[in-house]
């Protein structure tokens, strides 16, 4: 089962995100294409919904090599359960305090509604 915003171990359980200051379309662009990774979209997320969601969030660009780059860490939650009721946390908060989705792709023939619901 995929959950929003949660990363795997795979990842190391942290969650990478890009700066503000990265139009959406382009942070979009990076995942998908620079890295090849799937994504649904570019949604914000603040640093206080991280911190309202008990998780740690810092710019790790210099160390891995990634310009704009931040994770948010997840290893502080000790069981798979906790890890995703935070990452509910992250997404119902990007939902409804940070703006929700800046950026999804065109699919289709997509109604109004799929293209505008929340992961």
């Amino acid at each position: 089962m995929k959950i929003a915003f949660l990363p795997s171990g795979e990842h190391e359980f942290k969650l990478s995100t890009l700066r503000g200051s990265v139009d959406p379309k382009e942070a979009f662009r990076r995942h998908t294409e620079d890295e090849d990774l799937e994504s649904a979209g570019t949604w914000a997320l603040s640093v206080e919904s991280v911190l309202a969601a008990n998780l740690v969030a810092y710019d790790d660009s210099n160390l891995i090599g990634k310009r704009d780059h931040t994770s948010v860490d997840f290893n502080g939650f000790a069981t798979q359960g906790q890890k995703i009721k935070a990452a509910r946390k992250l997404r119902n908060r990007s939902q409804d305090v940070d703006g929700g989705c800046l950026y999804r792709p065109e699919r289709g023939n997509a109604s109004d509604e799929e293209t505008n619901t929340a992961p």
